[in-house]
């Protein structure tokens, strides 16, 4: 199963991007128990689902929001609800996306240095950084999409059965957070 992630090895570019991440969170700082942008609304999705034990969106947020939701209550059940704490977790759902970024250039035939640049792009961009400090839908969905098609790919070349499972699950869960997800 490990060999079908693709996490056989660690590759020196992986770490200098893993530095690089964890560099950009110690100097942005995620601490602080409050909202950012519209994550509020999904917050409070997820404190009335940990409370009431009820899925109850609030119509704030118009996407389908359920995989994100379950995401977030699984994370507080176990750490606790707080915005810190939902941050938290997006921002290592972000490492795995720069992570699949990565991957996706291999498979898709980048020489390693190129899929690093690719991906040096993804963590530098303004507005993955951002949104990597909230928890917006944004960047676990493209984490989700970005892994579901690598795995698609992956099983184009190898038609590993599992990989193809992988992809299929990963698509569902992104559709199950934005309804966008259905052009996969």
């Amino acid at each position: 199963f490990i060999s079908v992630l693709g996490f056989v090895k660690i590759e020196k570019n992986v770490v200098v991007l893993l530095i690089l991440w964890v560099s950009a969170i110690l100097l942005v700082n995620p601490l602080g128990d409050f909202p950012l942008n519209d994550d509020w609304a999904y917050g409070k999705v997820v404190e009335h689902w940990l409370k009431d034990g009820k899925f109850q969106l609030i119509n704030w947020g118009e996407m389908t929001l359920f995989s994100h939701v379950i995401h977030g209550l699984v994370i507080t059940k176990v750490f606790g609800f707080s915005y810190t704490t939902l941050r938290i977790s997006t921002l290592i759902i972000s490492f795995v996306g720069i992570l699949g970024v990565y991957r996706l250039g291999n498979i898709c035939g980048l020489n390693s240095r190129a899929s690093f640049i690719l991906s040096f792009l993804v963590l530098a961009n303004p507005i993955f950084l951002s949104l990597s400090f909230s928890y917006m839908t944004d960047v676990p969905f493209m984490t989700i999409v970005v892994w579901s098609i690598y795995f698609f790919i992956k099983y184009n070349k190898e038609r590993a059965t599992i990989s193809l499972f992988l992809a299929t699950v990963l698509c569902i869960w992104a559709m199950l957070s934005r309804q966008l997800a259905i052009v996969i």
